[in-house]
């Protein structure tokens, strides 16, 4: 059975002594959901500029804007031209953050990577190498004790390894690979740690800017069709009126 909203009229209660049960004040409660979704609405634009303005002065007050502009250059930052780099690393400074000029101006200071690609006398030896190995499986006594010991040789003093083609790879199984990491990678964890906190909050307010307006008249809509049908009980309970003579 439905519990009621009652009025008391008795002796022993004054005519203001009412009785809200749960479904008055859960119906009260939706009739100001949908007040508030409207005035929310109607405002929706000058909200949005209210928050795109807090975003802009918080990324001003923590010098977000240099922090981005380190982030972008960070992977190229080895040996670049310091009059770029000069005002972001003084930028930091001047907030306190030295953990973060020591990065930078370590990943700066370090030499530049250099990739010396295999010379033609290292791939001749090591085809030569390669080709004794052969001889060496292939033959035997005398002959293959030679072969093998001059594809030692050969691989030691020019320091290569026999490959029949100087594009195969040195694949060694269960070779355990030992990570490297570079004073550059070190920057950029600690600028993405440093901006991560901004990046949500940027999300969060492009989200509300595309998506913000269609939610709300989503919920809108969802109020006005449970205000429309106050008696589908099924869904929900409304409150019963009624006053009560002893």
């Amino acid at each position: 059975m439905m519990p009621a909203f009652v009025m008391r009229d008795d002796e022993d209660s004054s005519v203001d002594d009412l009785l809200y049960d749960d479904n008055w004040l859960g119906y009260h409660c939706l009739i100001q959901s949908y007040k508030d979704a409207l005035v929310e609405y109607e405002n929706f634009e000058n909200e949005l500029r209210l928050v795109g303005h807090q975003l802009d002065a918080y990324a001003h007050e923590n010098g977000i804007h240099g922090l981005k502009r380190l982030r972008e250059l960070a992977p190229n930052i080895r040996g670049m031209d310091y009059k770029v780099l000069e005002p972001m690393v003084n930028s930091l400074r001047d907030r306190g953050d030295d953990d973060l000029v020591q990065a930078a101006l370590e990943a700066f200071r370090t030499a530049p990577l250099q990739y010396s690609p295999p010379s033609k006398i290292k791939d001749r030896a090591s085809v030569k190498a390669a080709a004794l190995q052969t001889l060496a499986a292939g033959s035997s006594g005398s002959e293959a004790e030679t072969a093998g010991r001059m594809a030692v040789e050969t691989a030691v003093k020019h320091e290569v390894t026999p490959k029949k083609d100087p594009w195969d790879l040195d694949l060694v199984p269960n070779l355990k690979v030992r990570r490297v990491v570079h004073p550059e990678d070190v920057l950029i964890q600690k600028l993405d740690g440093a901006l991560k906190h901004f990046r949500r909050m940027e999300q969060s307010f492009y989200d509300l800017r595309d998506n913000g307006r269609k939610r709300l008249e989503a919920r809108i809509q969802v109020l006005e069709g449970l205000l429309q049908d106050p008696h589908r009980r099924q869904d929900r309970q409304t409150p019963t009126v009624s006053r009560r003579r002893h």
